[in-house]
């Protein structure tokens, strides 16, 4: 598990997916400081080699953990703003033009454990429903094959659902 590309946040339609994921869904958070994307994006291997330094140092763990991550976490929970993605989110799932929409629910559950927002029983429960009808690949799958999970992401998300707690920030890039 510990190659890069293969775990929740390092594939390609992940990290689309958390970037756009909001506007995707008709919501705007262009006013927002910190966007959802930018409590994963830190392991975007794609970015450069000053912003990977700088996403590996002290200061920057800290900006994450006591900045970042609360941030994101009160929007989603202020005005039930992650209940009403979830809700635009599984309304669209059973949509035939807009590819990967259950895999969208899933990275959205996935960033919102994330921040350690709350997560309604019922959601939860949805979200183990869908990941046997994920596609999953064995291995790395090229950003044009990316099409759902890669074997060690899924068990990442299984765990993080089997742990669940609100209020409990999930940190996807520690070893679990």
């Amino acid at each position: 598990m510990g190659r890069w590309g293969w775990r929740l946040f390092e594939g390609d339609q992940d990290m689309d997916e958390a970037c756009c994921l909001a506007g995707s869904l008709g919501f705007q958070t262009d006013d927002w400081e910190h966007t959802m994307s930018s409590m994963v994006h830190q392991i975007d291997m794609l970015a450069g080699q000053a912003a990977r330094a700088f996403y590996r140092t002290e200061e920057y763990r800290r900006e994450l953990q006591n900045q970042i991550v609360p941030y994101v976490c009160e929007k989603f929970d202020t005005d039930n703003f992650g209940d009403r993605l979830f809700a635009a989110s599984r309304a669209q799932e059973d949509d035939r033009v807009i590819p990967y929409t259950k895999y969208r629910t899933v990275i959205l559950g996935a960033l919102m454990m994330r921040a350690g927002a709350r997560i309604r029983a019922e959601d939860l429960q949805h979200l183990k429903d869908l990941v046997p009808q994920i596609h999953c690949n064995s291995r790395f799958a090229l950003p044009i094959c990316d099409e759902g999970f890669r074997s060690p992401g899924r068990a990442q998300f299984l765990a993080a659902l089997d742990h669940y707690q609100a209020g409990v920030p999930r940190n996807y890039q520690e070893p679990r």
